[in-house]
């Protein structure tokens, strides 16, 4: 390869490493979206996104993870070029080195946030306390039950009576009850990373409204 070759190859090299740059900030953005939204699972009590930026990443500087290697098509540097394009071809190396480890953050940070929404699901499902739904179900029945006696007419059966009671109840502006039921947030990104949030989250909000409503109508 002569001079002149050698100087395009340069060439090539400074412009992968010129497109390169937003490659890299490309991979900083989805990481920090992967953060942002482990942040709202994991996040402690009184911890800013700083703070919780700063304990992931030294989290990962005592990890040893495996490289992530960034697919870069590039002729590979013969040995007759002159230290011009070998000083680009170093360049490259470094550009290489330097995009992999924030591909390798970046996968670091997605299987982490994969465990947070992991372990919201099981949060999630545990959180679901049917002994309380019955309990619920069974002082609505016992309510509904004295009011009958107390107010029913002979002409209208008690399953008549509750359902009108159920529609008058329904019709009602109710203020709701307070029933210390926390409504976690899930993460869009975890319904990708982990599908069963799904079904676990939607299961939770039916339990969580059958409670309000009981208590609503208690």
């Amino acid at each position: 390869m002569n001079e002149e070759e050698c100087d395009d190859l340069a060439a090539s090299y400074n412009t992968i490493i010129a497109d390169g740059a937003q490659l890299i900030q490309d991979a900083v953005d989805r990481t920090v979206a992967l953060k942002a939204d482990a942040y709202i699972i994991k996040g402690e009590d009184d911890e800013t996104f700083e703070e919780f930026k700063l304990r992931f990443k030294s989290a990962f500087d005592e990890y040893v993870p495996i490289p992530t290697i960034p697919d870069v098509d590039f002729t590979e540097l013969p040995g007759t070029c002159q230290q011009s394009t070998k000083d680009a071809r170093a360049d490259l190396t470094d550009f290489i080195g330097l995009y992999s480890m924030h591909l390798t953050y970046e996968d670091w940070v997605a299987n982490e946030l994969k465990e947070c929404c992991a372990d919201l699901v099981l949060e999630l499902t545990s959180a679901i306390d049917q002994d309380r739904t019955d309990d619920l179900d069974a002082v609505k029945a016992d309510i509904l039950a004295d009011l009958y006696t107390l107010q029913g007419d002979e002409s209208v059966t008690a399953e008549d009576f509750e359902a009108d009671t159920q529609a008058e109840f329904d019709a009602a502006d109710v203020e709701d009850i307070e029933t210390g039921i926390e409504r976690p947030t899930v993460p869009e990104s975890c319904t990708d990373l982990t599908p069963a949030i799904v079904d676990a989250n939607s299961a939770f909000n039916a339990w969580a409204d059958t409670i309000q409503t009981c208590e609503n109508q208690a």
